[in-house]
């Protein structure tokens, strides 16, 4: 499970003990309002409420890609699709 609190410092949870695995604070980003993982659980997108959306992996807290072309506008939902090959 994974927990963002007001501060913007995320966690990631283990379900099982209920002990924090890791927990890392993303760099240049505004007030989180939407967060996701993809289908590995490795990487973790996050939206802002400045319109920025950022890929981080979540087993280290690295930025892994910025998305800022919707400046001004809050992310409210992210959603992590898997691309399949032809």
């Amino acid at each position: 499970m994974i927990s963002i609190d007001a501060n913007n410092n995320i966690a990631l949870w283990d379900m099982k003990d209920g002990n924090m695995v890791f927990k890392f604070i993303p760099e240049n980003t505004g007030k989180i309002t939407a967060a996701c993982l993809d289908d590995t659980n490795r990487r973790l997108v996050i939206g802002d409420a400045e319109g920025k959306v950022q890929i981080y992996n979540f087993n280290n807290g690295q930025c892994l890609q910025v998305i800022d072309t919707l400046k001004n506008l809050e992310i409210t939902n992210v959603i992590h699709t898997h691309s399949v090959g032809t």
